[in-house]
């Protein structure tokens, strides 16, 4: 996985309260998600950055016959995504003995707001992709510009785009406690935590199909 040292510091510096910390209210991108995925042609699933591997565990408990596997660049989140899946696979860091076209499906929620090369990270996802598989991003449409920057280097790259636009917020029942949880952090990570769990902005489920 491509990412800055800072990221990866601030990943493992979130890894212990991260299940506290993010708000329950994404089954319905999780089901978009899924539903994005060809089922009748997919064997494995890569999910590129998977935190705590709640995605990993909702796609093994709908689509148990694939073979999922998760990277991410925390440590933390690795040993937490472990014992959440114990059905997938799990990798730290880049891996750069994998060979082209290992994957079916790859899979990115929540990560592509904090990387600042969105090309290198799809040169990435094609590389690791096989032809006609299929890259599915869900991105909150949160940094002004970013989702078509997504879209066009698909689309540059020959991918058939298309997306759709899921309406997100925070449930009144779990602010509170995710709010307590944030005053809980250091200083320094506080108000990015803050910032990333509260501020508005749609989820766009963005399904590419390699051609």
């Amino acid at each position: 996985m491509q990412a800055s040292p800072e990221l990866a510091k601030l990943r493992e510096a979130l890894a212990p309260d991260w299940e506290r910390l993010t708000p329950s209210c994404t089954a319905d991108v999780l089901h978009a998600l899924k539903q994005s995925i060809p089922t009748e042609e997919t064997f494995a699933v890569l999910d590129y950055g998977c935190l705590t591997g709640r995605l990993c565990r909702f796609l093994k408990h709908h689509l148990p016959d694939i073979h999922v596997d998760g990277i991410d660049v925390s440590g933390g989140m690795i040993e937490q995504a472990r014992r959440n899946c114990p059905d997938a696979t799990f990798y730290l860091g880049r891996q750069t003995d994998w060979r082209a076209g290992r994957y079916d499906v790859i899979v990115s929620k929540d990560l592509l707001n904090n990387l600042s090369n969105i090309p290198a990270t799809l040169e990435r996802f094609h590389y690791l992709l096989r032809p006609q598989g299929t890259i599915i991003i869900a991105l909150r449409d949160i940094i002004p510009g970013r989702v078509e920057q997504v879209v066009n280097t698909l689309n540059t790259m020959l991918y058939s785009v298309s997306f759709e636009r899921l309406p997100w917020q925070v449930p009144a029942e779990q602010l509170d406690a995710i709010d307590a949880a944030v005053e809980e952090l250091s200083a320094e990570h506080r108000a990015w935590a803050r910032d990333c769990v509260h501020k508005p902005g749609d989820y766009c489920i963005i399904t590419a199909r390699r051609d």
